[in-house]
């Protein structure tokens, strides 16, 4: 158990470490194009929007930060969405061919969020080779686009560094953009080629590495019964995606500064593609702030549930979001099991859902409560979306966020940290102790409901 506690200690340490330096390069001169020192509050709010694959910008990264920059900004997603110790520990592997010790494969494990060692170091050789794979993949195929569009104005390489950049970015469900403007990719909205590359990157990082392994060896071995896990994953991501598509296109079809200046396919291709960014990437390709308000609620609904676990997303997780629901069923029905698929979920797992749930609701209704005090000027439902975009380290925002004070900055700087390496991780790491009294109490009824 004590080694369990090192290895969330490690983590929370890895990230930070990670988003400090980052933050250091981004203030230097270097790193801006007009080559003066940035402010460190605004450094450190980039790095860690970075780190913890998130998104949310005070500088529009294209039009603020030259090519090292940007460059810096490209690490610090992948250093996030694979993570420092993940990287390090595969080069380390690759190079020396050293041995694992104990507390890196348990740390590996927390992770990658399973619950036993085995296997872990072949997971991690196949989340560094599939991930690298898929991020060139999706440079290619966005080069197709990119490269002619910004030919004229930026040359070839222009358009090559967008297509890599945007990549790494996509897959990381990281949500930066190197497009200028902060406009995202509204100007590739009615894009087949845009839109299919970005939403295919953001779900295969956000489904987790564990169910693609799995997809996999399932595929070689020609096998196609799948895990209970890997069927949850990929059921509840499907329901989401296509619920979310739906109810956003019933919202905004007729609204003229989203959806309804577009023609039938491009309100097809808005409305899909804003169900599957919240999950958690970050990109828009229509202006959150002129949403409707039923809309902003599905969006920070979506972003809180998040993608699943062992990924690049943030988020409570899909299988979180299905364990409450069925231990919420299991309630209401009088029964002490939960069964699905014909396979019985553990109850410690159902008890463990549901912590996560409380934590990160009371986490983000801290958050707005501060942020409603540092900005008492701004709508209470635009601060929410801003925390839940945070918290589920998404990116998405209505646009305020270049105007918030150094104390909204700061509060949402914990918030993305807090969501990306996960409030559990921090509580049990650094507060809570595990606890095994040996006597019990005289059990006392009391009245709830």
């Amino acid at each position: 158990m004590e080694e369990a506690i090192k290895s969330r200690r490690l983590i929370v340490r890895s990230f930070a470490l990670v988003i400090i330096v980052g933050a250091v390069l981004l203030t230097l001169p270097i790193a801006s194009r007009s080559h003066s020192f940035t402010d460190f509050v605004d450094a450190l709010f980039t790095s860690t929007s970075a780190v913890c694959v998130t998104g949310l910008v005070v500088k529009d990264t294209w039009d603020y930060f030259n090519f090292f920059g940007q460059f810096i900004i490209m690490l610090l997603i992948q250093f996030g969405g694979l993570s420092y110790l993940t990287i390090t520990t595969f080069t380390l592997l690759l190079l020396t061919g050293a041995r694992i010790g104990l507390r890196t494969r348990l740390t590996l494990a927390s992770q990658f969020n399973v619950s036993s060692m085995q296997g872990i170091v072949k997971l991690l050789g196949f989340t560094v080779r599939f991930s690298f794979a898929l991020e060139a993949l999706g440079a290619l195929l966005l080069s197709f686009k990119f490269v002619p569009y910004y030919l004229t104005q930026r040359g070839l390489a222009g358009g090559i560094w967008a297509s890599i950049f945007d990549s790494v970015s996509a897959f990381n469900n990281a949500g930066f953009d190197v497009h200028g403007g902060f406009r995202s990719l509204s100007q590739f909205v009615q894009s087949p080629i845009v839109n299919l590359t970005i939403m295919g990157l953001i779900i295969a990082g956000g489904l987790g590495f564990v169910v693609w392994s799995e997809i996999f060896q399932r595929i070689r071995e020609r096998k196609f019964v799948f895990s209970l896990h890997t069927r949850i994953v990929l059921t509840v991501t499907a329901v989401l995606i296509i619920s979310g598509a739906a109810l956003i296109a019933i919202f905004e079809w007729n609204n003229p500064k989203t959806l309804g200046a577009l023609p039938l396919s491009g309100k097809i291709w808005a409305a899909l593609f804003q169900s599957v960014t919240p999950r958690t990437a970050g990109f828009a390709t229509i202006n959150h702030g002129y949403a409707t308000m039923p809309t902003l609620l599905v969006t920070m609904l979506l972003m809180f549930i998040g993608g699943s676990p062992g990924g690049t997303a943030g988020g409570i997780k899909t299988t979180t979001f299905f364990s409450v629901f069925q231990y919420i069923k299991a309630v209401l029905t009088g029964s002490n099991r939960v069964h699905v698929a014909h396979r019985t979920i553990k109850w410690s797992i159902l008890d463990t859902a549901n912590a996560i749930l409380i934590l990160n609701i009371t986490i983000a209704v801290i958050s707005i409560f501060l942020m409603s005090i540092f900005e008492p000027q701004l709508p209470l439902q635009r601060i929410a979306f801003e925390v839940f975009s945070a918290l589920g380290t998404v990116g998405l925002t209505t646009g305020i966020t270049p105007t918030l004070t150094v104390g909204s900055k700061i509060v949402l700087i914990l918030t993305m940290f807090i969501g990306r390496v996960g409030v559990f991780t921090i509580l049990t790491g650094y507060i809570f102790k595990p606890e095994l009294p040996s006597y019990t109490y005289p059990e006392e009824d009391i009245i709830v409901g």
